[in-house]
């Protein structure tokens, strides 16, 4: 009987998903990946995925808990229920603000998807899945206003740049004709899809690449020195 070597790996990932399933499937493959590539056969993986909310939620409680009966009141003891409550609230900010972003970014990613009515009071009164959906007299009113409120201009062409360093002026080409615009830094390039590009110029006008592969050659070679 042959002596055999047993390989054993771990991974770690931070959660990009709030499906402990999916993420504990994926953290499991990602450790599997690692044995194949050694030339081993996996024969049993465990993924776990640490509950932090229910964690943050006990952390406080029980601190909040333990100072409100010690005997000391020590000003420095208030960290310890200061910190998960601390922690908590950037979270569900943190969460606010990737929706807001998310919805800001739905009407250029799916321009025919996830439309929601607004009252002149600001209040939601209706929301729409899609507009293909809608009857046909109601969608071709829909459609025209759409039309007429866009605002973002949509890059066709990269004429010219004046520094591969930032802030550079761009000089494009746009579905509504040529126009200038000036890039303060790379992180004002937002990717919204693995082909879809928002730009941000230093004004806070936004532009549009709707497809990179669109794009002439001499576009995408300037536009590569930025991503």
């Amino acid at each position: 009987m042959t002596a055999g070597v047993q390989v054993l790996t771990t991974d770690h990932l931070r959660a990009f998903s709030h499906d402990p399933r999916l993420v504990a499937r994926l953290a499991a493959i990602h450790a599997l990946g690692d044995v194949w590539a050694m030339g081993a056969a996996p024969q049993v993986a465990l993924a776990q995925v640490t509950p932090v909310l229910p964690f943050l939620l006990y952390w406080g409680v029980t601190s909040l808990m333990a100072y409100s009966v010690a005997s000391e009141r020590m000003p420095w003891l208030t960290l310890h229920p200061l910190t998960p409550m601390v922690l908590l609230a950037g979270y569900y900010l943190l969460r606010t603000v990737i929706e807001v972003v998310e919805r800001e970014s739905a009407g250029i990613a799916a321009p025919g998807e996830g439309l929601s009515f607004v009252s002149f009071e600001g209040h939601e009164v209706g929301w729409v899945d899609r507009v293909a959906d809608l009857p046909d007299d109601i969608r071709t009113i829909v459609e025209a206003d759409l039309a007429s409120r866009e605002f973002v201009p949509e890059i066709e062409r990269i004429a010219s740049v004046s520094s591969f360093a930032c802030p550079s002026t761009w000089q494009v080409v746009t579905d509504r004709g040529e126009a200038q615009l000036v890039l303060k830094g790379e992180e004002d390039i937002r990717r919204l899809t693995r082909t879809r590009l928002l730009i941000a110029d230093s004004h806070g006008i936004q532009f549009l690449i709707r497809d990179i592969g669109s794009l002439d050659r001499h576009s995408r070679k300037l536009l590569d020195r930025f991503l």
